[in-house]
């Protein structure tokens, strides 16, 4: 085991794998972030394109609960969040703290806080233009919680982070990083092929807008996470790009239900 020198008490995996455990990680990475989310996606499509073909192998009652989508995404999403956690705790080789990271976090709130800053600005004024200019986003949908469900607001602002962007930081970052870096050696391909499954998770949504803004949203989280090796880094991120897209009408495009 060797450990990463710019990031003090990390460990990281090895630099190659045999072939057999080469082979079983790419299995292993296939089904876990490119068939399960379609799945998925395929089970909540209101248009119902997979629907037989879900049946035809027995796979009718994820389609049944994915007829209300909240009832489906979310028990898999903290489901899926506490098996990886009990694996990384049980796995000798896996640095807990990135877990956590307080101390990293911390470190680099700062450039999170300010590039959030800016960012919001756009995003409201990109917001605005999809609502009044393109027949994207309904107009009604621009700042529609603070206008007419506040409360709604200031509980997502609450529990977003925690039950939502926290659990997929530590799905699609903590155990990404531990498992499959060693399949992407160069820092930029792992960085760019953690963003695209991360927006390929949000499939379900059926809808290229949530597509695009999840693989934005998944570079800045992928390269937060990379340099600090802290999910809580990377969760306060996630949270504030979240919660401010829910505040500002493009929480249309992630919306499953609930």
């Amino acid at each position: 085991m060797t450990y990463d020198r710019t990031v003090p008490n990390i460990a990281v995996q090895p630099a190659s794998l045999t072939p057999w455990r080469a082979v079983w990680r790419w299995t292993e990475f296939s089904l876990l972030f490119l068939l399960l989310p379609a799945v998925l996606a395929a089970a909540v499509d209101r248009n119902g394109h997979l629907h037989p073909f879900m049946r035809s192998v027995g796979l009718g009652w994820l389609v049944e609960i994915g007829a209300t989508p909240g009832r489906l995404v979310f028990p898999v999403l903290l489901g899926t969040t506490v098996l990886i956690v009990v694996y990384l705790l049980l796995d000798r080789g896996f640095a807990n703290t990135c877990l956590w990271g307080w101390r990293r976090a911390r470190a680099d709130l700062g450039r999170i806080v300010g590039l959030w800053a800016v960012a919001a600005i756009l995003l409201l004024g990109l917001t605005a233009l999809m609502a009044f200019r393109t027949p994207l986003l309904p107009e009604t949908g621009f700042l529609r919680l603070p206008r007419e469900r506040p409360d709604i607001l200031v509980i997502l602002w609450i529990v977003y982070p925690w039950l939502s962007a926290y659990p997929q930081e530590i799905t699609h970052r903590v155990f990404f990083w531990h498992r499959y870096q060693v399949l992407f050696p160069k820092r930029a391909v792992l960085i760019v092929v953690n963003a695209m499954v991360f927006a390929w998770m949000h499939a379900l949504f059926w809808n290229w807008v949530a597509l695009v803004m999840t693989f934005i949203g998944g570079l800045l989280f992928a390269y937060t996470y990379d340099r600090t090796r802290s999910a809580l880094a990377a969760g306060i991120e996630h949270g504030l790009y979240g919660a401010w897209c829910f505040t500002i009408g493009l929480g249309w495009f992630v919306f499953a239900g609930r």
